[in-house]
């Protein structure tokens, strides 16, 4: 019996990481044969909702990839506030720096929910990074987009109001029908863009008595005026 559910663990590891492996941007657009490959190379790794998956100052060894639940990547500021960067959802990735340089995490990740991960050391990305040029130029992709991502939020933070912040980014962040599903909790939210929980529920409501957004539940909004949203 033992060994019947050591044989049921091992294949679902074994699907989990060929998941994780066929899911994530960089490796999905290799045929079988290289995703295969890249599948021996994976480490995969269970956390429990709010456990720490890695805290500032630690070494980092390579490249972690969400494969199912999520992973909140935080900062401290100077004076220690607590600042959220990014929310990492299934197919995202971090840890990337660790690939050109021996390196330690400026920031705190940590489980939103029960996440399971994908490793893969530095040692064995470069290698496979050598082997298949196509995963560099996507990574690559993926580097350039988040690095923008972070330059525009940091520009916002300095140079606009909190009325401003948050209105561009209900407008970026509305689908074609325009509404938005908020990934994230607002208090979250209100990290992520620089001000208080009661500044952005305040300013959410003054949007709503102005008949430019109407908020269906806490994470449902719909806009209802984009071209006077954009001018707050």
């Amino acid at each position: 019996m033992e060994e019947l559910q050591n044989c049921i663990h091992c294949a679902c590891v074994s699907e989990s990481k060929e998941n994780c492996v066929s899911r994530v941007p960089i490796f999905s657009h290799l045929d079988a044969k290289i995703q295969h490959i890249v599948h021996h190379k994976v480490r995969s790794m269970t956390y429990k909702k709010g456990e720490s998956i890695y805290e500032a100052n630690e070494f980092s060894d390579g490249l972690i990839i969400v494969n199912s639940g999520c992973i909140r990547v935080d900062r401290l500021s100077e004076n220690g506030k607590q600042h959220l960067i990014r929310i990492l959802n299934p197919g995202d990735f971090t840890g990337e720096m660790a690939l050109f340089k021996e390196t330690k995490h400026e920031d705190y990740a940590t489980a939103m929910k029960d996440t399971v991960i994908c490793k893969i050391k530095r040692e064995d990305l470069q290698e496979l990074m050598n082997q298949y040029p196509l995963i560099a130029l996507k990574m690559l992709s993926t580097f350039a987009q988040r690095l923008e991502e972070v330059e525009k939020n940091n520009a916002r933070l300095v140079n606009e109001s909190v009325d401003r912040r948050i209105s561009l980014f209900l407008i970026e962040s509305m689908d074609d029908n325009h509404h938005v599903q908020l990934k994230m909790s607002k208090k979250d939210l209100a990290s992520y863009l620089g001000t208080t929980p009661e500044t952005l529920s305040r300013t959410l409501f003054e949007f709503e008595d102005a008949f430019l957004i109407k908020q269906h539940s806490n994470r449902h909004i719909e806009i209802l005026n984009v071209e006077a949203l954009s001018t707050q």
